[in-house]
């Protein structure tokens, strides 16, 4: 029975830590019509989603919150938020941010390395070239090649 006791003890540890790594935050900014979001962020999932409401809503979900330094702030003319992670401790964590925004809202993102997902888009979206060169050239070898 006291192993059992002691169990029970250490996963609910476990889970109090779990809990205090993961952080989730809603912001809310009224939006006026053709009003600027801008996000730069790194290393993170970002979801966009349009809808009819005048509002701004991003909601941040960080695995690793110490791991994380994330700034949300809005004028007259847009809604502006920055995350970035943590050197060394950074590399442990990871960020999910769902951006809820008025189809007319210009949007600007400035990623790196993120995985990116757009809903209920309407229009055009131009993708400019990666112009970062890798570490390594990559060589490839087709079929009967013996280098």
């Amino acid at each position: 029975m006291h192993q059992v006791n002691r169990m029970w003890q250490l996963l609910n540890a476990a889970g109090t830590v779990r809990d205090i790594a993961r952080h989730t935050r809603t912001y809310h900014f009224a939006a006026a019509p053709a009003t600027t979001f801008y996000l730069r962020t790194e290393s993170a999932t970002v979801q966009i989603i349009r809808w009819v409401k005048p509002l701004i809503e991003v909601t941040t979900r960080l695995n690793g919150a110490f791991g994380w330094r994330v700034l949300a702030e809005h004028d007259e003319v847009g809604v502006y938020v920055a995350a970035k992670r943590r050197a060394v401790i950074g590399t442990l964590s990871s960020a999910i941010f769902e951006v809820r925004l008025p189809y007319d809202a210009h949007t600007i993102l400035k990623l790196e390395a993120c995985d990116l997902h757009i809903a209920n888009l309407n229009g055009e979206i131009q993708i400019p070239a990666n112009f970062i060169t890798p570490q390594a050239p990559v060589m490839l070898l087709g079929a009967g090649d013996d280098d």
